[in-house]
């Protein structure tokens, strides 16, 4: 993933999502390569050289990216209201 690039050019459709107002597609293809990243990382951590069959690795590795979820909260619902607060009774 390294040598293929796939940083750099997820970073480039992060910044034509941001350019063309698309925020929130933005902050998800930024977090992409580091939340797949993150599983390998972990996956190797876990398993080494540990051979697996094709079966097994897809099941770690959808069970990897289920957990590495970004999560965004959309542009507009970011605020807090505060005020008083009357109880009539």
């Amino acid at each position: 993933m390294v040598e293929a690039g796939c940083e750099e050019r997820l970073m480039k459709l992060s910044t034509d999502f941001e350019s063309e107002g698309r925020m929130i597609a933005a902050k998800e293809y930024a977090a992409c390569y580091k939340i797949v990243m993150s599983v390998f990382e972990k996956l190797y951590e876990l398993l080494g050289d540990e051979k697996l069959s094709i079966e097994e690795f897809r099941s770690i590795l959808e069970s990897g990216f289920a957990e590495g979820k970004a999560g965004f909260i959309p542009t507009g619902l970011d605020q807090i209201v505060i005020g008083d607060v009357e109880l009539q009774t």
